[in-house]
């Protein structure tokens, strides 16, 4: 927390609801906090000192909603009041001021208000107009809004607008449609005229469909149902939906997460691979969703710590938009938080860190790896700075392709240097294509050979005699051989064409084979064993339980009697060449130095 803005800093001001956030022209911050009797803006610029600049007045109302769009702020409430329009022309000299309020057609109350900033259409939704479903203002003069258009499908508790730019919706403007018990809506919103459905999704849990966020991929909508918790027997935890939305005309829900609390979820905002939630009870909850098969809580921050129950109290909304990074919460008792996900407290947003690349997240688990370190949610177990994990693993898979090596036949082998090629963690893929005279009617093949070491042969087992397309075979070499053969030096390969194969039978105007060859290459240190561990870490540690104890010593005493292998990783490792977990003293050999060396790390000494 950097600051707190407590309900008594504002004029009769009742609970808080929902907030927003505003950039000057200067570039100063504010945050928009909505209150039961108006609306609070508040100088955020030094988040660790928040300034209140003013209060707007409006009709009392447990609900209002406000969005902004150039230099105004727009807020709606339940109650009535119609549409306010707030200038922020003078924010920056602590005054703003109701400019007008717009009551066209009747519009009195709404529930929530969404300007999509890239078409410049404000949508009003929840209001006494259209049956509760989309009212659209048009601010071209956005001191004056019109109202331009209608939708009264369903009623519609909140929404989400955007504008398409490419693909197949390019200059569609799409409404994403938070429609309480009737679901999600997909509205397309484009000709104002003639606004229509795409589709409907009511998902099997659905209760109360209340509020979401596009991913910035626009490919999934995260939602929030805020009466699935309280009502339907299959939810027992805070739960939000992820739909898929690549076809908006066919959404469907992909899967759910949550964290295992038991709160009511509220309302949700979305920054980069980062899911910020406000719970009510349980207060703010950071997702990572880098991965959407692994969308996992990251941080939190609890603005109503008296427990975490189903119940209405507590964190409101959220806001992430600032360009600074700070988070705003609004919590109805507790009024604004100022907030910062910042584990390493260098006062710099983790998401923009790992963004720009200034912080690293190696293992990708939407943590920088400096806090995985600190807070021991991952080893470093060799002090570099690194983690474990990553450590024994390469950044990228190795890939290398021999191009068309032409011709092909028994006269024509053909042979592929990989020059110092890294060392092997996982399994080697040697894939082949090959055009030529190969049908096994003659026993026709090709051996395959790696630094004079047999590998196996392919297309061994084809009928048909000349193709018109490549032929395709495969072999996969364990790491362990191919670190050995390899011996640290360049991995040949050679293929061999039998006896009865000819380059020029099929009188093509030329044959060829090419061989890709790919692997996940170990990383920066050796990890032969591949227990995630640098090896360094790991001396005498023979059965790869992290502990140096006597239920290693049969091991090690026979590492001491056993010939050293130079190549890295040979196999086996433990008995015939575990010189590099025997080697205590790291002076190259094992001995009886060794030996004293590994029986003070089982004393502790």
């Amino acid at each position: 927390m950097l600051s707190r803005v407590p309900l008594s800093a504002f004029d009769h001001p009742g609970r808080a609801n929902d907030v927003w956030g505003y950039v000057s022209p200067s570039g100063r911050e504010y945050a928009i906090l909505g209150l039961e009797r108006g609306t609070g803006f508040i100088d955020i610029t030094n988040p660790q000192n928040p300034m209140v600049v003013g209060t707007v007045d409006d009709p009392f109302s447990s609900w209002s909603d406000m969005a902004v769009y150039d230099r105004y702020a727009y807020n709606v409430n339940e109650t009535g009041g119609g549409l306010q329009v707030i200038s922020l022309v003078g924010i920056d000299n602590r005054f703003v001021f109701l400019e007008a309020t717009i009551r066209d057609f009747g519009l009195s109350s709404a529930h929530n208000v969404y300007v999509n900033p890239d078409s410049g259409f404000a949508y009003i939704v929840g209001s006494n107009l259209a049956n509760g479903g989309i009212v659209v203002a048009d601010l071209s003069n956005p001191a004056l809004p019109s109202i331009v258009g209608f939708w009264s499908g369903t009623y519609v508790h909140d929404i989400q607008v955007v504008s398409y730019t490419e693909g197949p919706l390019a200059g569609k403007e799409i409404a994403f449609a938070f429609a309480g018990p009737s679901g999600l809506v997909i509205v397309d919103v484009t000709d104002k005229n003639n606004i229509f459905t795409r589709s409907t999704l009511a998902y099997p849990t659905v209760e109360y469909c209340h509020q979401g966020w596009l991913s910035e991929d626009r490919r999934l909508l995260y939602l929030g149902d805020e009466l699935d918790e309280l009502q339907n027997p299959a939810v027992h935890l805070t739960t939000t939906y992820v739909i898929n939305v690549e076809d908006i005309d066919n959404p469907f829900l992909l899967r759910t997460f949550g964290n295992g609390l038991s709160a009511i979820d509220h309302n949700l905002m979305v920054r980069g691979d980062y899911i910020y939630e406000a719970n009510y009870t349980t207060g703010l909850r950071i997702f990572h969703a880098g991965s959407v098969a692994n969308i996992h809580e990251v941080g939190f921050f609890d603005t109503y710590p008296a427990h975490n129950s189903a119940t209405f109290d507590g964190a409101w909304g959220v806001y992430t938009g600032l360009p600074s990074g700070v988070i705003l919460v609004s919590d109805r008792d507790s009024g604004l938080f100022v907030l910062m996900a910042d584990c390493n407290g260098n006062d710099q947003d983790d998401g923009e860190e790992l963004r720009s690349g200034a912080g690293k997240d190696c293992n990708l688990n939407g943590i920088l790896d400096a806090c995985d370190i600190t807070e021991g949610t991952a080893e470093d177990c060799n002090g570099n700075g690194v983690l474990d994990e990553c450590d024994t693993r390469a950044s990228e898979d190795f890939a290398a392709s021999s191009g068309e090596l032409s011709p092909i036949g028994y006269h024509d082998p053909q042979s592929f240097t990989l020059e110092s090629p890294p060392f092997a963690a996982l399994a080697v893929t040697l894939s082949f294509a090959a055009l030529g005279d190969l049908n096994s009617g003659a026993a026709e093949s090709i051996d395959v050979e790696l630094n004079g070491v047999p590998l196996g042969s392919i297309y061994t087992g084809i009928l048909e005699g000349c193709p018109d397309d490549p032929y395709e075979d495969q072999l996969v070499i364990p790491a362990a051989t191919f670190n050995e053969v390899m011996n640290g030096g360049d991995a040949i390969i050679d293929m061999s064409p039998t006896a009865s194969v000819s380059s020029d039978v099929c009188l093509y105007d030329h044959t060829f084979i090419v061989v890709d060859v790919s692997y996940t290459p170990i990383g920066a240190v050796l990890d032969c064993n591949l227990t995630a561990r640098p090896d360094e870490c790991e001396f005498g540690d023979f059965d790869g339980n992290h502990i140096v104890d006597s239920l290693d010593f049969a091991a090690y005493a026979a590492c001491l009697t056993s010939p050293c292998v130079d190549a890295p990783c040979s196999p086996p490792m433990y008995l015939d060449a575990c010189c590099g977990l025997a080697d205590s003293d790291r002076d190259g050999d094992n001995d009886l130095v060794d030996f004293a060396a590994w029986q003070r790390s089982i004393s502790g000494s």
